[in-house]
């Protein structure tokens, strides 16, 4: 009970206990004694409480008990929301509501601690009412925060590339870009639908990028391939003929001119051919024929080949045999050869010397003649012979006794030499190795150890010691 409609803006305090409310809607002049409800008012002023309005003393008797009820408190619905600030959510969650027995809802304090802006998942909201008494009631509201925002992406420029893999393109197209409102990084996952190799003509690559929470956008890329390869394109061989007999020129048909081979990564190609007189009559000297292969797609690959036509000659070319030689047999078999035999023709540049047996070879101990033979283009041959001798121990002997003989100086040492190595011939002759090699090793050491008052040098010493060895070489010595 009490008066209705009387706030109390004002309360006593500790330091000035005598201070009393200002009472609005009591007039001091007509009522001077009013019953009000003990709202907000501390009893640490009893029951009476003063109040200076205006003219006069108002006197406010206090009826009834204290409040000390807490408000009740409406919360707003829990709330699920998607991401409108970043990668957060900054917008209304709702109002609470309040009702109270002694304070009316307009002087009802309600507050809460809602960030200004929401992160991602889950928060707690706690809404606390406040009546004019200090009475208090809270609450909990659950905002959850999810992110629905698909992340941004840019494909590639679309391209044209040319092939290199065959008949299709298996090189790079680029790399797409992307950004996500919460998801960055690896967290961003980017793919594309192409093929490991991208066939002739258009493709339409489908880029997809997805975030975190499974959000995804795409963008289309276009790349066109062109085969812009050449064909591989390979000439027949050049070739030189002769003038066909009583003429200046030749009639070369297809056949013997061949044909070109061509392939090409996209397909089959055209093979075109220029430079061919009329009737494949070829003249004297050369002409160039040209061939050409093209794709599909209009790359183009030349060739060429030269066809040569030389007059008919009858004469044979002039081949030049070297001179008989004579070397010494260095093994039981004889001796390795080599020579050099040449011609030269007119009307051939080259013609084809061949001998037999061939230089390189090795020559059997005596005499072996070899024949050479010179043909040029026209079948016109030549010949020429000549021999190749192989001394043998016994002529080796021989020599080695005239070369001692001239070397040395000293008439007793000399006839002492002269007499082993005719002593070598003599066993020779008897086909006594044995005694050959004995005989030879004798020689050997005696020049060695020839002194000096013989007349040899050094380097004659060296040289009768070498054909000495070698002699026992071609006999076989050990």
């Amino acid at each position: 009970a009490g008066a209705i409609g009387v706030i109390i803006t004002n309360t006593p305090t500790s330091s000035n206990p005598d201070e009393a409310p200002n009472l609005i809607g009591a007039d001091p002049t007509t009522d001077p004694t009013i019953t009000i409800p003990a709202v907000g008012v501390s009893l640490n002023t009893g029951n009476l409480i003063k109040s200076n309005i205006g003219v006069g003393v108002v006197t406010a008797t206090l009826t009834g008990a204290l409040d000390n009820e807490a408000p009740v408190l409406a919360l707003p619905d829990n709330l699920s929301v998607g991401t409108n600030s970043g990668c957060s959510y900054a917008g209304p969650i709702g109002t609470a509501t309040a009702s109270d027995d002694t304070t009316p809802p307009a002087l009802i304090q309600i507050t809460n601690d809602a960030p200004a802006s929401f992160p991602l998942g889950s928060t707690t909201v706690t809404w606390l009412a406040t009546d004019a008494n200090g009475s208090e009631r809270s609450g909990t509201q659950l905002v959850v925060v999810g992110d629905d925002d698909r992340p941004s992406l840019t494909a590639p420029e679309n391209r044209t590339v040319g092939t290199n893999s065959g008949a299709a393109y298996d090189g790079g197209i680029g790399a797409a870009s992307a950004s996500d409102n919460c998801s960055s990084g690896g967290a961003l996952s980017i793919t594309n639908d192409a093929p490991a190799a991208l066939p002739l003509g258009q493709t339409t690559v489908t880029w997809l990028v997805t975030d975190a929470t499974g959000n995804s956008a795409s963008a289309i890329q276009l790349v066109t391939v062109v085969d812009d390869d050449a064909p591989t394109l390979t000439a027949p061989a050049s070739i030189t003929v002769l003038s066909d007999p009583g003429t200046v020129s030749a009639v070369i048909l297809d056949a013997a001119l061949g044909t070109a081979t061509a392939s090409d990564n996209a397909g089959p190609v055209t093979m075109t051919r220029s430079g061919v007189p009329t009737g494949n009559l070829f003249p004297l000297g050369k002409t160039t024929i040209t061939y050409t292969a093209t794709d599909a797609f209009g790359n183009q690959a030349t060739a060429t080949q030269t066809v040569t036509v030389r007059a008919r000659d009858s004469e044979a070319p002039n081949l030049v045999a070297p001179p008989s030689l004579v070397v010494n047999a260095t093994s039981p078999a004889g001796a390795v050869v080599t020579y050099a035999a040449s011609a030269t023709d007119d009307a051939d540049p080259n013609p084809v010397v061949s001998c037999t047996p061939a230089s390189g070879s090795t020559f059997a101990i005596g005499v072996t003649t070899v024949r050479c033979t010179a043909t040029d283009n026209a079948g016109n041959s030549s010949q020429a012979n000549f021999t190749v001798t192989v001394k043998g121990p016994v002529q080796q002997i021989v020599d080695l006794i005239d070369k001692t003989l001239a070397f040395m100086d000293q008439p007793q040492l000399e006839a002492t030499l002269k007499a082993q190595l005719q002593a070598v011939v003599a066993a020779l002759v008897a086909n006594r190795p044995t005694v050959v090699c004995g005989l030879l090793n004798t020689y050997i050491a005696a020049v060695k150890a020839a002194p000096a008052r013989a007349g040899l040098t050094p380097a004659q010493k060296a040289e009768l010691v070498a054909d000495a060895n070698r002699i026992k070489t071609v006999v076989g010595c050990r």
